[in-house]
């Protein structure tokens, strides 16, 4: 009864474990280049929740185009999770007196070609906008860079694999997907790839390493009652151990991937060993109770 009260609690831990998404924790070191790097965040230091969204393309200043990545921002700005946009539609003309600064880009983008063919001009000679929010046109293709700052409430609320997902969402089916490429990159997109593929191995790594240890049961005991003993042990350990990083709120990163496989190695080697034991006292005419005893005392499980 302790037993099975024991596992219902660590199956409630279960269910509470977090993954580890903090990459620069991750690749934390002593060595010289990973100081210089945390005195360069120091003095310089970025947003963590900045989603690189890049737009690439033939004719990309095409009025055509241009409306489908001005949709895109407005679809974008209406997202809960998104906090503001930065792109070449963010690029204002030159402060003059008593007037707002217009936007480079016009809100009309039925203008003429005159218009359109001299915004590229101006656009790579904008020092905010050329080398960094747009490329320059080779061979009649741009490279268009828009920064989304994401929320941070909303991220700690929903979870940043639910945000990104949801901005890949709009990305995917926004107009400008039909005749553009768009790609997600940045941090958060990093930090989300890192979450999902932890969670991939814990399943992964657990269930292939069950599978494998009970085919290797199966051949040593030819039994499926011992090698159901065996495998039960190994199940509880896995699932004690993820219930501790559960109710302790310690995270798991790649690394720590590695724990289960140990544990799972351990637990079914000494269930081999054990059963073993146990036959071979059977085999030698010992009782039921002491044949399992004995392997008990040597084993430490049970006083001398």
């Amino acid at each position: 009864m302790v037993l099975l009260a024991l596992s219902a609690v660590m199956t409630i831990g279960l269910l509470k474990v977090k993954t580890d998404d903090a990459l620069d924790q991750f690749l934390r070191s002593a060595t010289p280049d990973y100081l210089a790097f945390e005195e360069l965040r120091e003095r310089f230091p970025a947003s963590d929740l900045d989603v690189y969204l890049a737009v690439d393309g033939p004719d990309l200043l095409s009025p055509e185009h241009l409306q489908q990545m001005q949709d895109l921002t407005f679809d974008l700005l209406l997202s809960d999770a998104v906090e503001s946009v930065v792109s070449v539609f963010s690029l204002r003309e030159p402060l003059e007196a008593g007037r707002l600064p217009a936007p480079i880009i016009p809100d009309d983008l039925t203008q003429g070609p005159e218009t359109l063919s001299a915004l590229g001009k101006r656009l790579d000679e904008h020092p905010l906008a050329h080398g960094r929010l747009i490329s320059k046109s080779v061979d009649g293709n741009r490279l268009a860079l828009f920064l989304v700052a994401l929320n941070r409430d909303e991220v700690a609320k929903r979870g940043l694999p639910v945000i990104i997902g949801e901005l890949g969402t709009i990305v995917s089916e926004s107009a400008a997907a039909t005749d553009l490429r768009l790609g997600l990159s940045g941090m958060p997109v990093m930090k989300v790839e890192v979450i999902d593929s932890t969670r991939r191995d814990i399943l992964v790594f657990n269930a292939v390493g069950l599978l494998v240890g009970a085919v290797i049961l199966g051949l040593f005991f030819r039994r499926w009652r011992l090698v159901l003993i065996a495998n039960v042990p190994a199940l509880l350990a896995i699932i004690w151990s993820l219930g501790l990083f559960g109710w302790t709120g310690t995270r798991i990163d790649p690394l720590m991937n590695a724990v289960m496989p140990l544990v799972l190695v351990v637990t079914i080697n000494n269930a081999m060993h054990f059963l073993f034991a146990v036959c071979r006292n059977l085999d030698a005419g010992t009782a039921k109770v002491k044949a399992s005893s004995k392997p008990s005392r040597r084993s430490g499980l049970l006083a001398r």
